[in-house]
């Protein structure tokens, strides 16, 4: 915003030196804090006024405090709105001018100053006619670091978001308000907002992102916005943002299994008891050994006995090369392979012990 000296000042400081104030015990930082933060989560300015109008009426603030919540609004008509109802408010009210400075346009701040006048007793005073001297400079913009941002014309990766990209003018409104916002954590605030609400590609990313000052905050939102990225596959170009090995190596790696993340832990096959227990009557409901071996073919497909389940099936054959058969079956599913040396005991004859030895040796072939 530019900055005002008004040659007005002076009536400023007398009006106020006469007016009675209304608060006595200005906001501590912390309460501050915690009320700024609030206010700017809220993702409209109406509901930004709304609820600093509420968090102005029931505390006394500080000018400084005062113009911080104002430059969370992106239009100066909510500005004027809330410092109108804050003026009343603030402790320090000699001190109001340089909440000026967080307008965009010098209208509006002279709408306020007319109707901080229109509040406070006329003064009387002689002086000299001088004419008013306002001197400006030009409006504070965001700078970004001179690097290489990825383009995300003619992209086909993968998306966060589906398009179009914010344009440049709507992207420089957005990276305005983020960065007039006074803190790190208020600017965070203003990046999440605006990435819930825009498709950003990740050059529009890096550039907010790189108004931080703290590398850690800007690795985090890095992380929070990422999933709505346009062109997610550029992210590596997001190291540059970074001076820390740690934090660049973190980047990278959170974004690469975020795109291909790990395969799951493989799904270990069970066959609960209930299961069991009703597979075993289907089993023994088969009047000839052939009728269960024709089931337990069918239900070694997708079944996965254990060896304890496994031998409680192989009793239900008298012959021994029936059960050889069913161990054969079921050896390929079996979730615990290294204990089917135990079903070894139940066959009968040597012959059929070294064939299912050599079988189990032979990883079931």
């Amino acid at each position: 915003m530019k900055k005002f000296t008004f040659a007005l000042l002076f009536l400023f400081i007398f009006a106020n030196s006469i007016t009675a104030q209304n608060c006595q015990n200005p906001l501590n930082n912390t309460a501050f804090q915690n009320g700024f933060n609030q206010i700017a989560i809220q993702q409209t300015n109406q509901k930004k006024l709304d609820k600093a109008t509420e968090f102005v009426n029931s505390n006394c603030l500080l000018a400084a405090q005062v113009k911080n919540i104002a430059q969370l609004f992106t239009e100066d008509s909510y500005r004027l709105a809330f410092c109108e109802a804050a003026y009343a408010h603030t402790f320090d009210q000699v001190n109001f001018y340089d909440v000026y400075d967080a307008f965009s346009a010098f209208s509006f701040a002279f709408r306020l100053n007319d109707y901080i006048h229109s509040v406070t007793p006329a003064v009387v005073t002689t002086t000299t006619t001088t004419t008013p001297t306002v001197i400006a400079t030009q409006s504070s913009v965001p700078t970004y670091p001179n690097v290489a941002y990825p383009s995300s014309a003619n992209y086909t990766g993968k998306k966060g978001c589906a398009g179009p990209v914010l344009n440049d003018a709507s992207f420089k409104a957005v990276a305005q308000n983020v960065f007039i916002q006074p803190t790190d954590e208020s600017k965070q605030l203003a990046i999440q907002n605006a990435s819930a609400q825009n498709c950003l590609d990740f050059a529009q990313v890096m550039k907010l992102v790189s108004l931080l000052k703290s590398e850690d905050f800007r690795l985090q939102l890095l992380e929070y916005t990422f999933s709505r990225v346009y062109d997610q596959e550029h992210y590596q170009s997001g190291i540059v943002l970074f001076t820390n090995t740690q934090l660049q190596n973190s980047w990278t790696v959170y974004a690469a299994n975020f795109l291909a993340p790990p395969p799951p832990p493989p799904v270990v096959c069970v066959v609960t008891t209930a299961d069991f227990n009703s597979i075993m009557q289907s089993i023994r409901a088969k009047s000839f050994p052939a009728d269960k071996l024709s089931l337990i073919d069918v239900l070694s497909k997708d079944r996965c006995f254990n060896v304890e389940q496994i031998k409680t099936i192989g009793k239900e054959f008298t012959f021994g090369s029936d059960k050889l058969e069913v161990f054969k079956k079921l050896y390929a599913k079996c979730p615990d392979q290294n204990n089917y040396y135990k079903l070894v005991d139940e066959l009968t004859f040597s012959s059929e012990k070294d064939e299912l030895n050599n079988f189990i040796k032979n990883g079931g072939k």
